[in-house]
């Protein structure tokens, strides 16, 4: 963030304030979906897209039968894992390696392997993660999204840009 605050010529605190005030309404709007919506689905399903160091496996209060995907690269998942080691999820937990922007990493298989089914309704998380990958590949996971969606899921997303929190 220093980097970013020389390039941009103010203070190093006020782009930490600037991105953490984000990141703290950001983690509130999605807390706040997932607690209201989870207890209205029978089957709770859930998939975090680019999870990286998300622990809301780990913290939120989930209706008993929730499972929670999810799909990042395999060193974020293995880094959270050992961090994360003395905490126990408080949902069925399921992380699946694989690269979004590179969808025949077979992150997709093992979704359905480890048992998302397509016949329950999701609730799918795309928080922070759309910004660094390149439009093509936006439009190709939004698509396959849809694609891995019944009646009924949901889709919490993020869209803004990396200028849009860099300014």
């Amino acid at each position: 963030w220093q980097r970013i605050a020389d390039q941009q010529g103010r203070s190093l605190q006020d782009v930490i304030l600037k991105r953490t005030r984000y990141i703290a309404i950001r983690t509130y709007f999605f807390d706040h979906l997932l607690t209201t919506t989870l207890p209205r689905l029978s089957n709770p399903q859930v998939v975090i897209l680019g999870s990286g160091l998300d622990t809301r496996a780990y913290r939120l209060a989930w209706p008993p039968s929730t499972h929670c995907y999810e799909v990042d690269l395999p060193t974020v998942l293995d880094y959270k894992t050992e961090l994360l080691q003395q905490v126990t999820p408080t949902c069925h937990h399921h992380p699946i390696a694989g690269d979004l922007d590179q969808p025949q990493s077979g992150w997709i298989r093992r979704l359905r392997a480890d048992g998302l089914s397509l016949d329950t309704p999701t609730l799918w998380i795309l928080e922070g993660v759309l910004m660094y990958l390149p439009e093509a590949s936006v439009h190709s996971l939004l698509r396959t999204v849809t694609a891995l969606s019944s009646p009924g899921s949901v889709l919490g997303i993020d869209g803004v840009s990396q200028g849009s929190i860099l300014a």
